[in-house]
């Protein structure tokens, strides 16, 4: 059983050895290698990510489409494509925009910070800070 292989581990060497810290801690590895619920949460957090570009840009650029279009005509020449340009524009307000824009980088943002916990992240500098705010007469050998 369990004590058999730490006891026949030991005798090697094995456990002597002290692992890395990225291997150990390291979460990929750990959990989302063999969880399909976490892979899953993770591919959905990478779409949303960059879903939340896309929809950014794309609100942009049809911005700026609309208002070159509407810019381009003349009072004599007004069709059916400056009447949607001139609907459009009153739809894309910058109002409208920046609340598009502010929820597409939340959810972006949001989305990532999750994605970032099924990774290792508790780096070595992470550690050093927190080591450094232990009161020094916790340790024994300081």
């Amino acid at each position: 059983g369990r004590t058999e292989t730490l006891l026949e581990l030991n005798s090697s060497g094995y456990l002597k050895e002290n692992p890395v810290r990225e291997s150990t801690l390291d979460r990929r590895i750990q959990h989302l290698a063999i969880c399909p619920g976490s892979q899953r949460v993770v591919r959905n957090c990478e779409r949303i990510v960059k879903s939340s570009k896309v929809v950014s840009l794309a609100v942009a650029a049809i911005k700026l489409l609309v208002m070159s279009s509407i810019s381009n005509t003349t009072t004599e020449r007004i069709t059916t494509t400056t009447t949607a340009a001139a609907v459009l524009n009153r739809l894309l307000s910058p109002s409208r925009i920046g609340l598009v824009w502010g929820i597409s980088c939340f959810a972006g943002w949001l989305a990532n910070k999750i994605r970032r916990e099924f990774f290792f992240k508790y780096t070595s500098d992470l550690r050093d800070a927190d080591l450094e705010t232990i009161p020094k007469k916790v340790w024994l050998d300081k």
